[in-house]
């Protein structure tokens, strides 16, 4: 696998002329990655879309795999960053992004504190990209009820789908 698509950018040129999302995630287990691929790549006009995933952590030896199966070697770039730094937003391209996804690690005991992070994650997101809508992937319907009670009063969140 080219050392680019091993954490380097996501061009200008490429999100000015095709389209992509981020997937931020904290955590990059195959099954996870897996799930969203074809989740996502079932609907047909999602076909033509690259999917950037956004993650601090390294590629395991599953996922460099995965990454190099033709059909996701073609769709998917990594890039090793976090959604916390607007450097790493930046070289996403988020900004130019048609969306996008933030998931929550699913290995965490306290879902509790996983919500609060992703949370933070969002709001990171927001205050970098405000239009790019979001689907941001919480465990716990007591932290959907809080975060549809700040949407309504503070506006924050007008672009933000919680699943």
């Amino acid at each position: 696998m080219e050392r680019q698509k091993l954490g380097g950018s996501y061009s200008s040129h490429r999100a000015q002329s095709e389209k992509h999302v981020v997937v931020c995630s904290t955590t990059l287990h195959a099954d996870t990655i897996m799930d969203f691929l074809n989740e996502f790549y079932a609907h047909p006009l999602l076909q033509d879309y690259y999917v950037v995933l956004l993650s601090p952590m390294e590629l395991d030896t599953t996922m460099r795999m995965i990454l190099q199966v033709p059909i996701w070697a073609q769709r998917v770039i990594y890039i090793q960053g976090s959604c916390l730094k607007d450097g790493d937003l930046a070289r996403a391209r988020m900004n130019e992004a048609e969306a996008c996804f933030i998931l929550a690690a699913r290995n965490y005991a306290d879902k509790t504190a996983a919500d609060e992070h992703t949370i933070l994650r969002s709001w990171a997101v927001k205050d970098f990209a405000p239009s790019v809508p979001q689907y941001v992937q919480i465990f716990r319907l007591k932290t959907v009820l809080l975060t549809k009670g700040l949407e309504n009063h503070s506006g924050h969140s007008e672009n933000i789908s919680l699943y």
